[in-house]
């Protein structure tokens, strides 16, 4: 095959062009994927608590839409776990959506001495948490910042659960890192009644156990297929209430559960994101077609010079091809770039855009098919 007349046909503004536009289209659609990657997983950013010595945790919540309404009796959870050897502690908190001043904010109920277990933190203004202190509240160094408070002011705080607003004193500002920086803190009992919850009420318990043998054990306590959680260290189990049965499902994060709850299988998020792209990618189409119809006339001058409709066809899909392959290279180095730089706001929290690039792989196929589409419905004969 002669190379020279096949090279001459395509000219270097509709590459310029098919690049640009393939381009557009890849971080379009790549956009999305993280913007719906990121808020996928913000549950997993805000359920964040963690302790360095424990490798193997249960987080128990409800079968709730969030945790923001999961309820879970803590008397349950300790008959559960009483006698069980191996479990370094049991972490009860309130973690629900609250308003201050029009701003939806996380507000996160736990004892003092959860937190100091939990997360190493500095008091950066006023005083300790303290679980003596019934209408205190201790805000986050960022959300503080956000709210323009600081210690020894008050805020009204309004939940969506309640009718009553809470008027709280900040008693300090503290500075624990994600995503504790982000949220209100206030005392077990503050949150308890803010949920419109009993003392026996939390919305979820975080077990940490000490071997895999003690989780195992755990597993088989709550009823849950010893095999299926085998191979995971943290797994969410959702109790519903059945009548007076509790039946238990295992997780392995909030999102599937969540999806769970909603009747979507965790693939939903892929095939959403492959659905999207399909319909974007009709944009490339008409590239497609561009691609061919920009060098009809270098076409013609290649028939003139013996090359067959065949070859023409098969080096055009070609060139569209390592167009799409190169274009989504770019777009992809360019996405985690801007995406490292770009920030969206989800309930207080600063939430970076991530792209998930087993999900990002899906992009090129329907795109690059439906370039080569575009292309092969423009009739290149021979004259």
């Amino acid at each position: 095959m002669r190379l020279a007349p096949l090279i001459r046909i395509i000219s270097p503004k509709s590459i310029a062009l098919s690049l640009a536009t393939l381009l557009a289209i890849y971080l379009l659609l790549m956009f999305f994927t993280g913007l719906v990657t990121t808020m996928y997983s913000f549950y997993e950013s805000v359920v964040g608590a963690n302790a360095p010595q424990s490798r193997f945790v249960f987080v128990v919540s409800s079968y709730a839409l969030s945790p923001f309404t999961s309820v879970v009796s803590i008397s349950s959870i300790e008959d559960t776990v009483r006698g069980l050897p191996g479990v370094e502690k049991t972490v009860y908190e309130v973690i629900t959506i609250g308003y201050v001043d029009g701003r939806a904010v996380v507000v996160r109920a736990l004892n003092s001495s959860t937190l100091r277990e939990l997360v190493e933190y500095s008091v950066a203004e006023g005083s300790d948490v303290d679980d003596n202190c019934f209408y205190c509240a201790w805000v986050g160094l960022n959300l503080a910042k956000k709210l323009s408070v600081s210690a020894g002011d008050s805020i009204a705080l309004y939940s969506p659960f309640t009718r009553t607003p809470f008027t709280l004193r900040v008693a300090g500002v503290i500075s624990a890192g994600k995503p504790y920086d982000n949220e209100l803190i206030v005392p077990l009992g503050v949150g308890q009644a803010f949920r419109g919850l009993s003392r026996g009420q939390v919305s979820i318990a975080i077990i940490f156990l000490s071997s895999r043998q003690s989780y195992l054990e755990l597993a088989k306590r709550f009823e849950v297929d010893v095999e299926k959680v085998s191979l995971a260290e943290r797994v969410i189990l959702s109790l519903r209430y059945v009548g007076k049965r509790v039946e238990l499902r295992a997780y392995n994060d909030f999102s599937s559960m969540l999806l769970s709850r909603l009747g979507l299988p965790r693939e939903t998020l892929t095939l959403v994101l492959v659905s999207t792209s399909i319909v974007l990618s009709l944009g490339l189409y008409i590239a497609g077609q561009a691609m061919a119809t920009l060098n009809l006339g270098n076409i013609l001058i290649a028939y003139e010079l013996g090359v067959s409709v065949k070859k023409v066809k098969m080096f055009l899909a070609l060139v569209a091809i390592l167009c799409s392959l190169a274009s989504f290279a770019t777009a992809l180095a360019l996405a985690k770039a801007l995406f490292s730089l770009a920030a969206i706001e989800l309930l207080g929290h600063e939430a970076r855009l991530c792209i998930a690039e087993k999900d990002a792989w899906f992009l090129p196929v329907p795109a690059t098919l439906f370039t080569l589409t575009g292309l092969a419905m423009v009739r290149i004969d021979e004259q």
